[in-house]
Parts: C-alpha cells; sequence; structure tokens
C-alpha cells in the first residue's frame, strides 16, 4: 500500500517542482498541469493548497524571504554581540551573496513575474505592500539595536535601511551582469565596508518634507 504523503510534503513538493519550473521555462510557460505532473499528485491536491497559479509564486517569493533572512541571521550571529558595525555589513554582503548565488530564481520570482501580470500581496524581495516590512524591516531594526548602543550615528533607522537595501539590491544586479564572480565580490566588500564607516561617523538624516 502505497504510504500517504503528509500534508506539509505534499504543499514542499509543489512548491519544488513549480520553483524548477518557473526557472527553466518561465512564469507565462508555467501551468498548474505540469506542477502538478512534476510534483506527482493530481489537480485536485493542487486545490487544496492554492487558488491559482499567481498563490503558488506569492508562496514560492515568501519562502525565498523567509530562507534569505535565515541565512543572514546564521552569519550575522557568529560575530561579537557589540560589533554593531560588522553585523550589519555581514547581513548586507550575505543578502548579495544569496542572490548571487542563484540569480536565475531571484529574477524569474521578483522581475519576470511582475512584468508578467503576476498579481499578490508580496512584492520585491518578500515584501508586502509596505516598503518597511520583510528584510527591509530586520535591517532597520539591526540598524536600531546598533544606533541605541551607541555604535551606529544613525537618525533615522528605518530611512536608512531602505537606502541601504535599495542599494545592496540594485549592486546585486549590477555584480550579476557586469562582473566575474571574483572581481564583484571585491567591490561588494569594498561598498559596503564603505557603507559601514559612513554610519559609524555621520548621522543619515532625511530632510523633513516641505
Amino acid at each position: 500500500m502505497a504510504r500517504t504523503r503528509p500534508k506539509a510534503e505534499r504543499r514542499a513538493s509543489l512548491l519544488d517542482a513549480a520553483e524548477r519550473l518557473l526557472v527553466e521555462r518561465g512564469i507565462n510557460q508555467l501551468t498548474v498541469e505540469e506542477v502538478t505532473t512534476a510534483a506527482g499528485v493530481s489537480k485536485g491536491t493542487f486545490y487544496l493548497y492554492f487558488s491559482t497559479k499567481d498563490d503558488v509564486i506569492a508562496s514560492l517569493r515568501e519562502r525565498y524571504a523567509t530562507r534569505v533572512l535565515q541565512r543572514q541571521e546564521a552569519v550575522v550571529n557568529r560575530l561579537a554581540p557589540a560589533d554593531w558595525a560588522g553585523r550589519v555589513e555581514t547581513w548586507l554582503i550575505a543578502g548579495v551573496q544569496d542572490y548571487l548565488a542563484d540569480p536565475g530564481l531571484h529574477d524569474a520570482l521578483f522581475h519576470h513575474a511582475r512584468h508578467a501580470g503576476a498579481q499578490s500581496s508580496i512584492y520585491a524581495d518578500g515584501q508586502s505592500g509596505d516598503p518597511l516590512s520583510g528584510p527591509v524591516a530586520t535591517l532597520s531594526a539591526l540598524l536600531e539595536e546598533g544606533a541605541r548602543a551607541g555604535a551606529l550615528a544613525i537618525a533615522d533607522p528605518p530611512a536608512t535601511a531602505v537606502l541601504l537595501f535599495g542599494a545592496a539590491h540594485h549592486a546585486a544586479d549590477y555584480l550579476h551582469r557586469g562582473l566575474a564572480h571574483g572581481a564583484a565580490m571585491a567591490v561588494l566588500l569594498t561598498a559596503a565596508s564603505w557603507a559601514v564607516g559612513v554610519l559609524r561617523l555621520r548621522t543619515v538624516r532625511l530632510p523633513a518634507p516641505s
């Protein structure tokens, strides 16, 4: 008698299959039938977990963002608790390294899917409609803790987090498309060190709206 797989395992299988097909074929060619065939389940099983293809894309984005944040947290926690500049630098570098490790998956989820019109409450890098949620919220909290400890001179941690995250995001795109891996990492390390050096010495403050 065939073993019935647990619900979590069936859902994960569907996501794994959709992820592979998304990278290989793109969102426009992705169909529910192909996902279920690749996962070895019926269409009925698919609809137990997802309503539409867009639901799968949203879940894949959430899973991707969660994995990145977990890896960033793991490498940051290896540093001394008082090394706030090092923690911010390491967090930024880990995020870009994660992108460079599999840019095809990231672009398929966050660029190609949006261009193809996929609708969901999840957008760039796993954030919701609030620009201060997801990874930006994590970075903001890290900056705020460093500022409270007197290690980082930051007047507005959320605004600083938005700026740093945006810079890291676009830097990752540039490094992926323009440089070999070794050269890209050298540039990344230099840029991250410079950014953290600025945070140590200067107050980052945005002008009040007029």
